[in-house]
């Protein structure tokens, strides 16, 4: 940089006509810090004989006073001498004076302000003088803009004419400040106005407006305790980014961490690679999150779970729920019911949302009793009437505590195998039912049928004779009626069928085409549907054929 001085004076003078080493004189002097003369300025202002008023019009260091006076120099008053009359008198209005004295920055510098006379009250010089502060001027630093226009200006107090020249040298402007409207290099030539000297220089500043970048990112405004938190950066025009929250930082792009209780702000500063920066801070409020809890007891395989919703928020607000019952099922009611299908171990979870997004989820494991398979045997099929006992025996599966059986929903037994007596025909019910060390329960049902006792008597003698006794051979079935599906075969030594009939009414009378066979043995085969006990009854025999 550089160091301007400016002062300014006035003087009056009133000069009895002398020779110029009497005259009445105003004189400057500057000194440095070791007490030298600086070279300029330095000079006298005063009449002269020949020359009139001396230093006024240039103010560099006058070459030397004037041999004699001038009576022609121009001035307010005359005075009378034998040459006739004179100017003996002057008044300058004010003179400004700049001085360059940046080659002596760091030093004090002493400056004399003089007047001199020769007769008190015949002469006079009277001086009004007045210092501006120096102007200490540096280069700008460069300048970071995030919008336009920016102003430019010159050092202030400066008397001084101004070019402002843009980074195609063209000329801009010429006032002390300037509005700029795009990044670039800007010269400002300065040339004051009073200055004094030769050697003396004119000034220049160069200004350089770079592009500011613009810091900015996307966060909620209410973050959940104990969140993990993305600040997205949408910051523009910029290079590299300092994250700052809490005791923490960051330099990514975007900024991710989980939350912490000891901060409530986050703070982005984007920097570009020129030097600018900027820098946004953002807060944000901090939301609890619900509490989730739900209780529940584990059922018998099949059996519907109850599941309690005990969920609660600190917020107050509302919640929302989102159940998993890890078998690919799931609910959104506040208090579902559920059946699992299989055995297993079954990680419930339920995940409660307030109105702000925040959620906490719980873990708990469900795992469904086995049930028992209940099964039991029967030694028979049916039952007759002579043959009305039956025995019954568990056969379940599984880890069986408890056990009942139900006959008829009359007689009751709790041990593993049972003997029963029937006595009514018809249909009886029987069900058996086991528990497990879980209180799982299942049923097993069945029925035996005690039926009327059906007789076959078939007698091993005819005698086809003709005399009305025993002379055809038939069946004779006592105890349900027969009226289908009945069928008696004949069949001699030689294994010929010689009579057959479906006819339970009909009867063989001992003949074979027509004729009466030889007395002997002859087999015969029996077929009837038993009703009772729902199945065909076969039998067989001989009978003797006597005439």
């Amino acid at each position: 940089g550089q160091t301007f001085f400016t002062f300014h004076f006035a003087l009056s003078i009133y000069n009895y006509p002398h020779s110029a080493p009497q005259a009445a004189k105003f004189n400057v002097k500057f000194y440095d810090q070791g007490g030298n003369s600086l070279p300029c300025p330095d000079y006298e202002a005063y009449y002269t004989e020949n020359a009139g008023p001396v230093g006024f019009s240039n103010l560099n260091q006058t070459s030397g006073p004037a041999i004699s006076y001038n009576p022609f120099a121009l001035g307010a008053t005359q005075f009378s001498l034998n040459l006739g009359l004179h100017n003996v008198s002057y008044t300058q209005d004010w003179n400004h004076v700049t001085l360059d004295l940046t080659q002596y920055a760091g030093q004090d510098v002493t400056i004399f302000f003089m007047a001199e006379w020769c007769i008190f009250d015949v002469d006079w010089i009277y001086a009004l003088i007045d210092i501006d502060c120096p102007v200490n001027t540096s280069d700008p630093t460069p300048f970071c803009a995030d919008n336009f226009p920016v102003q430019l200006s010159a050092p202030s107090n400066m008397n001084a004419s101004f070019e402002w020249y843009d980074n195609s040298n063209n000329l801009i402007g010429t006032n002390e400040t300037i509005d700029i409207t795009s990044f670039g290099n800007y010269l400002l030539n300065i040339v004051p106005n009073y200055l004094v000297c030769n050697g003396a220089s004119n000034f220049s500043m160069d200004f350089e407006i770079l592009e500011s970048p613009s810091a900015n990112f996307d966060l909620d405004d209410n973050i959940c305790e104990n969140q993990f938190i993305e600040a997205i950066n949408t910051s523009v025009n910029a290079d590299n980014y300092e994250w700052h929250y809490g005791n923490l930082s960051q330099t990514s792009n975007n900024c991710n961490f989980n939350f912490q209780n000891n901060f409530n702000s986050i703070n982005l500063i984007a920097h570009h690679n020129n030097g600018c920066s900027d820098t946004l801070i953002k807060e944000f409020n901090i939301i609890k999150p619900p509490i989730s809890n739900f209780v529940f007891s584990d059922k018998c395989l099949g059996d519907t779970y109850e599941f309690i919703n005990q969920s609660y928020d600190l917020n107050n607000s509302n919640l929302s729920y989102e159940w998993n019952f890890d078998d690919g099922g799931n609910s959104y009611e506040t208090n579902p019911n559920y059946n699992y299908l299989s055995l297993g171990n079954y990680n419930v979870s339920l995940v409660a949302t307030n109105e702000y997004s925040c959620s906490d989820t719980i873990f708990l494991l469900a795992s469904p009793y086995s049930i028992p398979v209940a099964e039991f045997t029967m030694d028979k099929t049916y039952l007759t009437e002579t043959n009305n006992q039956l025995e019954l025996s568990d056969v379940s599966n599984g880890n069986i505590n408890n056990r009942l059986w139900n006959i008829d929903n009359s007689f009751y037994y709790s041990s593993e195998d049972v003997t029963h007596d029937f006595y009514e025909i018809g249909n009886h019910s029987i069900s058996l039912i086991v528990e497990n060390e879980f209180g799982c329960k299942d049923t097993a049902f069945n029925q035996i049928e005690l039926i009327y006792e059906v007789f076959v008597f078939i007698p091993n003698v005819f005698t086809p004779n003709g005399d009305e006794h025993n002379h055809n051979f038939k069946p004779i079935i006592s105890g349900q009626n027969i009226d289908s599906d009945y069928e008696l075969i004949i069949v001699n030594r030689w294994g010929q069928t010689i009579w057959q009939s479906n006819d339970y009414n009909s009867s063989w009378d001992g003949t074979f085409n027509g004729k009466i066979c030889n007395d002997g043995t002859y087999f015969w085969k029996l077929k009837f549907y038993n009703k009772e006990k729902k199945e065909d009854d076969y039998h067989l025999g001989y009978v003797s054929l006597v005439k």
